[in-house]
């Protein structure tokens, strides 16, 4: 993997890599608009991906191809901790390269569809590659903590644990939005806690790549 991950160009990729992050939450708002019955709070953002919806052939593009840069950020990761014992390096990237290819490439290629009762076979794809996909990214956040705790930085590590704990968290109530005793409270916001979770995790690789960008 060291070879592949020589091919990545630090700074250009570092770019790619933010302008896809920011879209991970502008492409979703800008699409939005084109459906009015769409609820942000309630839905998660693959639901813009649905048959039913009149953007859902243009977002599906997108997992796709934000897929393929996570691939290329698992390479980067890879890289980055290169001094961190090789067997957290390598499940990181392995981890990263998990959720690129489970939550996005193959959500994206299986859209959902926008009822949580349909048991047509996209959906179920969608449902299980989405959620090998998540729970991949969350492990990545206590990994980066042990590999900074490795390296004696501790304030970066009680950071990543922070985060870990707060993705965690965010990450109980998304899935649990849809439960029968959800229904009438915050926790219910399902797409709301998708967000939030994913802004936690992404925010330690946007920091990455700008610090690379900037070095």
């Amino acid at each position: 993997m060291s070879g592949a991950a020589a091919f990545i160009p630090s700074r250009a990729f570092s770019i790619v890599l933010l302008v896809a992050l920011a879209g991970e939450f502008l492409v979703p708002l800008a699409l939005a608009r084109s459906w009015p019955s769409y609820d942000a709070r309630m839905q998660a953002m693959s639901v813009l991906g649905s048959p039913s919806s009149p953007t859902g052939r243009i977002y599906c593009a997108w997992p796709i191809c934000f897929g393929a840069v996570m691939i290329g950020c698992a390479l980067m990761q890879y890289r980055l901790l290169h001094s961190a014992p090789r067997g957290i390096a390598v499940t990181a990237a392995a981890l990263i390269a998990a959720f690129g290819i489970g939550r996005c490439i193959l959500a994206g290629a299986f859209p959902c569809a926008e009822s949580k009762s349909a048991t047509d076979l996209a959906t179920r794809v969608h449902g299980i590659a989405s959620a090998v996909g998540f729970m991949a990214l969350l492990a990545v956040l206590p990994l980066k903590a042990f590999a900074a705790l490795h390296e004696g930085n501790h304030a970066p590590a009680l950071a990543y644990a922070i985060r870990s704990i707060l993705a965690l968290g965010f990450f109980i109530l998304f899935i649990m939005a849809d439960k029968p005793f959800a229904k009438g409270t915050p926790i219910e916001w399902e797409g709301w806690w998708e967000r939030l979770y994913l802004l936690v995790a992404y925010t330690p690789l946007s920091l990455d790549a700008a610090i690379t960008l900037l070095a």
